[in-house]
């Protein structure tokens, strides 16, 4: 709960049941009061005042290393579930205090309280390697992730559409806008990555000889394709 800690306040809160209770000052940045559940010794519950801080020079730091890896092809993922999950959740404290507790709690926080799969492990790869540019720039000793196996929560990608759930699919995406209607036609009919088909320009295509060339520097495999494109795609994309 986030709300001004006042003496009023602070002093009518009693010990919760099990757990604890915690309370997020509204004024004053990273102030916590905590109220912990009552216990034979203590009847009237634990209470402790917790102050989070980001020290100067801290975000400068984890923005420097998302400049190391901008060429990367990966790069806008990376940052995304920096800032998203890493720096959300652990950028509060300084890069040299994270121990190998913090990360597995972060990592069953993803999976366990936020639902999610494949990126769990991603993560576990971006915080690692955030770590090792640390070491490198002897900011820090120790990289905290060694140690942390990766989750097994990743699903193999062997599911395939009946001709049912095509044509279900098909007539849905016909009731779209024209623009996510063009994209995911195009998307179905040529079976390449969302990335691709989301960043295709006009000088990849050649729509008398039926060909949209990929660059390598826009798939997977840093390989450049020819990749054939159908009456309906050329029809969609005119």
């Amino acid at each position: 709960m986030t709300i001004k800690l006042t003496d009023r306040f602070l002093t009518s809160r009693k010990a919760p049941l099990r757990g604890r209770a915690i309370y997020t000052d509204s004024v004053v940045p990273g102030l916590t009061f905590r109220v912990s559940a009552a216990t034979a010794s203590n009847p009237m519950g634990r209470r402790d005042w917790l102050l989070r801080y980001r020290p100067r020079h801290q975000t400068q730091r984890a923005n420097a290393y998302l400049e190391s890896v901008k060429r990367l092809r990966s790069w806008r993922d990376i940052e995304s579930r920096t800032r998203r999950h890493i720096i959300a959740k652990l950028g509060y404290k300084p890069i040299g205090e994270i121990t190998r507790a913090d990360v597995v709690e972060f990592l069953d926080g993803l999976e366990r309280k936020h639902g999610l799969r494949h990126q769990v492990n991603r993560c576990r790869e971006t915080l690692r390697a955030i770590f090792a540019f640390a070491i490198e720039r002897e900011l820090i000793t120790v990289n905290p992730v060694i140690g942390v196996s990766k989750r097994k929560v990743e699903i193999p990608r062997d599911r395939t559409f009946s001709r049912d759930e095509l044509a279900s699919l098909w007539r849905a995406i016909n009731r779209l806008p024209e623009l996510p209607r063009a994209y995911f036609r195009v998307l179905l009919l040529t079976g390449a990555r969302r990335n691709e088909v989301g960043g295709m320009t006009w000088s990849e295509l050649d729509l008398d000889a039926t060909l949209w060339r990929l660059p390598s520097d826009r798939n997977k495999s840093a390989r450049s394709f020819e990749i054939p494109l159908s009456g309906p795609v050329v029809e969609t994309l005119d």
